[in-house]
């Protein structure tokens, strides 16, 4: 860390505690208490029976070296984000964010579990998806800038502006969808969720879905996933390629 980011860390901090003695947050969290565990708890019933944490180093074929946390951002509304604290000498921590919002069609918080499971879900393929492009970078750049210049706005319009970010957030919504058929989701749901990223501009997620299942089929020949993603950018190259076909034989 630079002294100027140290010096900031420490005024934050600073001006961090100062609140929390002029507000008296911690009087204020007491009497609201009994809200935040009841909340919780129906997080708990209706949202944490969808997440098999076992699944992700069965599909990847890697144990994870961090530490799972969820946090219910009770002031964050209905965003939805992740991030991690690496803190000296401990195993890295994973954070999913979980955005929290009311609204008059809900009976009780996260009535409807699997729409906020989702989330859970796609959030923690991130820390297993993430670092294989670092790896495989010279295979998937080319292929990552070319699809992020053909549907620039989709994806610039979700704030995904390089071809890693790209490539990262096509494996881990394709990994959903896995994820999804492999634990017991229902067709029609999961069909809405292929259709939703579809229309997230995700063109190329039918392709991806299917040799992500071939891998899922055939582990034998492929312990790891990080071993299947030449095959990984085989399907997106062929994608382009038929895209461009298409663009091609219209003109």
């Amino acid at each position: 860390m630079s002294k100027n980011c140290g010096k900031i860390v420490a005024y934050f901090l600073v001006r961090l505690n100062q609140f929390y003695s002029d507000t008296r947050f911690h009087e204020f969290y007491k009497q609201h208490q009994t809200f935040y565990e009841s909340v919780l708890q129906a997080y708990e019933e209706n949202v944490m029976k969808y997440f098999h944490q076992d699944w992700y180093p069965q599909f990847y074929g890697t144990e994870p070296t961090e530490q799972f946390r969820i946090i219910i951002g009770f002031t964050n509304g209905g965003g939805n984000y992740g991030t991690n604290r690496q803190m000296i000498g401990q195993p890295k921590e994973i954070f999913a964010i979980c955005g929290y919002y009311t609204d008059e069609t809900m009976n009780s918080p996260f009535e409807n579990g699997m729409d906020y499971a989702s989330t859970l879900i796609h959030e923690f393929n991130h820390s297993f998806v993430n670092s294989l492009y670092d790896a495989n970078a010279v295979l998937l750049n080319s292929i990552g800038k070319t699809l992020l210049g053909r549907h620039y706005r989709g994806m610039s319009s979700q704030a995904y502006g390089d071809a890693a970010t790209v490539i990262n957030e096509s494996v881990v919504r394709a990994a959903v969808i896995i994820y999804m058929q492999e634990n017991g989701f229902a067709y029609d749901q999961v069909k809405k969720e292929m259709c939703a990223q579809v229309g997230r501009d995700f063109l190329w997620m039918p392709e991806l879905v299917t040799t992500l299942r071939y891998y899922s089929k055939h582990r034998n020949r492929y312990k790891t996933l990080d071993n299947y993603y030449p095959e990984i950018a085989k399907c997106l190259k062929k994608y382009l390629k038929e895209e461009m076909k298409r663009i091609e034989k219209s003109l």
